[in-house]
């Protein structure tokens, strides 16, 4: 099988980012209809709360996008203190940082191209390439 071209990995990127936007704006109204009055609203005992079920949908979606740019994943949360105080600023703060994506294709597409410069063949055609160069 042969690799990918760079006209398919920069059409499979818009692809994946168009997916993206449209995803981002869905979980933005998702957060924004929790009531700040009914943030505290929990169905279960076991369960999480409203605002902590907003918070972990907006945060770990930042931390994804994040472990994508840096090609590591921390998942550590932020201090108390940094993070939003209501449901408007949970919107305003995921928002923000979904943004972010826009920057993130940029380094994605240099990243990608980069690792596919000169990789037009199949690993094996590449191998054996390089075997008859060592003269086997």
């Amino acid at each position: 099988m042969s690799a990918p071209t760079p006209d398919f990995v920069l059409g499979y990127r818009a692809m994946m980012l168009d997916g993206l936007a449209r995803e981002v704006e869905t979980t933005k109204k998702v957060l924004a209809a929790v009531p700040d009055g009914k943030k505290d609203y929990r169905p279960d005992p076991c369960a999480r709360t409203a605002w902590e079920l907003a918070w972990h949908l907006a945060n770990t979606d930042v931390q994804f996008l994040d472990g994508i740019a840096d090609l590591k994943f921390n998942m550590a949360n932020p201090a108390a203190e940094d993070k939003p105080k209501t449901i408007a600023e949970v919107v305003d703060w995921y928002d923000r940082n979904m943004k972010r994506g826009a920057d993130i294709s940029v380094l994605w597409d240099r990243r990608c191209l980069r690792s596919m410069a000169g990789v037009t063949t199949s690993p094996f055609r590449r191998r054996r390439r390089v075997t008859r160069s060592r003269g086997r």
